[in-house]
Parts: structure tokens; C-alpha cells; sequence
């Protein structure tokens, strides 16, 4: 019988994700062993390459794949070819400086090794000649634009790129009694009166397998429990399906479903484990927050229980 690994939100923390899957009885070699992620595999994590050659390391029949908005992300930079600040907080800059192989220190270490004389970044701007200092600024320049095509135009970014948009990846999985998303299913968003231009009311769709390629990027933020408990599963959930996702910190979920009115009972931010409750359900979510935990959860499903 085949038996289904489901995970979410590694972030590129490859060793951690490796650990965990083995912890859970995940064996690669298995035939019947099937690996599912809900999305967000890079940005963040110092094992972006890492994580990717073991995803496809698996046979494809064997792997099951959600996009998360983490995808989309580095899509849309590679798309933009320069970056923004949700950009570098999101770490999604450091994924691309992975991919390309280049130290994210580089420009500290050509600095010393071009400028050391002139002591400081302040000091060489305010005190070398003007010859000096144009060829401070040429230099600069031509380190960029050998940057910039490295980071934008290698030849793993367009494989990883490619791969992210093949059809192996899709918007949710659908079992009998389960629906595996990365953070929520789209849902519709209508004006009331006396509601501001920039807010909107949502509701449940019924048609959400069918959405656009726009709401499905929507429906890959925001927070999963708070629209679960706004109902917006709600007819899923009367069909007996169980809505699994990724993309909120697990501990979340605890505190504001399970333990909203016992704060004795908090968990730790770093703790995050999988919140698969007997009060509510419906819902299970799986995102330890690795990058402060250094786990990965990991839900186990036979075939039966799918």
C-alpha cells in the first residue's frame, strides 16, 4: 500500500528536510513511498540546490507538488531582473545568489581586495582623487553588470524556472477525504457599502477548483486559519474534506484556535508543531517555521486514509 509524506515550507533547509523525512519512516527508495510539498521550497534557507536536487532526485510518479507563493516569487524576480525589498527580506535574493554560485559576501571581500589603501567605504569616497575615484566607480559598475548576468541568465535558473512552471506543479491536490493547498482555496471577494476601496468581503466559491491563475496566486497568502474559521471551508469541510496547508507558522494555529482562551497554554514561536486538532478538524497545518525551528513536519497518510 502506498503511503504519502506531506510537507510544506522547507525553505531551502535541505539537511533539516532530509532528517525529519527519514524521522517520519520516509524511505527513497521506496516504491510506495510518495512525497507531497505544499509549496515554498527556497528563499531563506542556506540549501536552495540542495533541496531541489532531492526533490527531482525522486521519481516523478513519486513526488506530488503545490505551488507556493515562494515559487511565484522567484519567478517574478527572474521575470523583473532586479530586486525589491520584499525581495531581499524574503530571501529570495540569497536564492538566486545560491543558484548562480556566488558568495553573497562578494562584493565585501572585492572591496578589500581592490580598495584596501584607502581604509573605509567612507573614506574612499571622501578622500582619494578624482582619477581614483572614477576608477572606484567603474569598477563597481563592471563587478554589477558581471553580477547582475550571473544572478539573471545562468543556466540552473532557467531549469529551475522551467521546472517550477511545468505541470508537475499545480495550484491544490484533491484526495477523497482531503484538499492540499499551499495556504487557502480561492475565494470570492465582493464590495459592501460603507467598505473602503481598498477592502472587500470574502465568501466561499464553489466553483474554487475552477479559478483563474490570478486567484489562485491570491489564495497562496494570507492567513489559512483565519479564513477556515470565517467559514470559507465550510462546504468543503460538510463533504468531509480536511483542508491541509502550509504557508502560517503552526504555532499560530495553536494559539489562536486551540488555546485563544488559556494564554497559560501558548506554545513557544519556535515550536510549531503539526496543529492537527480535535476541536477543529477540518484543518491541519504543517509549517514548523524552520528558519527558527529547524524541523519540518511531516504528515503521514496511507493509501486508505487519503
Amino acid at each position: 500500500m502506498r503511503k504519502y509524506f506531506v510537507c510544506s515550507d522547507v525553505h531551502g533547509f535541505a539537511t533539516e528536510m532530509r532528517r525529519d523525512l527519514r524521522k517520519a519512516g520516509f524511505r527513497k527508495g521506496d516504491p510506495e513511498h510518495v512525497l507531497v510539498v505544499l509549496g515554498d521550497i527556497f528563499d531563506r534557507g542556506p540549501e536552495a540546490l540542495a533541496t531541489y536536487r532531492y526533490i527531482r532526485s525522486l521519481p516523478k510518479e513519486r513526488r506530488i507538488l503545490v505551488r507556493g507563493n515562494h515559487e511565484t516569487l522567484l519567478r517574478e524576480l527572474a521575470e523583473r531582473g532586479y530586486a525589491l525589498s520584499h525581495d531581499e527580506h524574503n530571501g529570495t535574493v540569497g536564492t538566486l545568489y545560491q543558484i548562480a554560485g556566488i558568495d553573497p559576501n562578494w562584493f565585501a571581500e572585492w572591496y578589500a581586495n581592490h580598495f584596501m589603501d584607502y581604509g573605509s567605504f567612507y573614506d574612499a569616497h571622501m578622500n582619494i582623487r578624482l582619477d581614483a575615484f572614477e576608477k572606484f566607480n567603474a569598477l563597481m559598475d563592471s563587478k554589477k553588470d558581471e553580477v547582475q548576468a550571473k544572478l539573471y541568465n545562468n543556466k540552473k535558473l532557467r531549469e529551475i524556472l522551467d521546472w517550477i512552471a511545468s505541470d508537475e506543479w499545480v495550484d491544490y491536490w484533491e484526495t477523497p477525504k482531503h484538499v492540499f493547498v499551499h495556504s487557502f482555496i480561492p475565494v470570492m471577494r465582493r464590495q459592501e457599502p460603507r467598505v473602503s476601496q481598498c477592502e472587500s468581503v470574502a465568501e466561499y466559491d464553489p466553483n474554487w477548483r475552477d479559478a483563474g491563475k490570478e486567484a489562485w496566486e491570491d489564495a497562496k497568502w494570507g492567513c489559512p486559519w483565519k479564513q477556515w474559521k470565517d467559514g470559507l471551508f465550510i462546504e468543503e469541510e460538510r463533504k468531509g474534506k480536511v483542508l491541509v496547508c502550509g504557508h502560517w507558522h503552526t504555532s499560530d494555529f495553536w494559539n489562536n484556535l486551540d488555546y485563544a482562551n488559556d494564554p497559560s497554554m501558548k506554545l513557544p514561536r519556535t515550536e510549531n508543531p503539526i496543529y492537527e486538532s480535535e476541536a477543529f478538524h477540518g484543518l491541519i497545518g504543517l509549517d514548523a517555521c524552520t528558519v527558527l525551528s529547524h524541523k519540518v513536519n511531516v504528515l503521514t497518510l496511507t493509501e486508505d486514509e487519503l
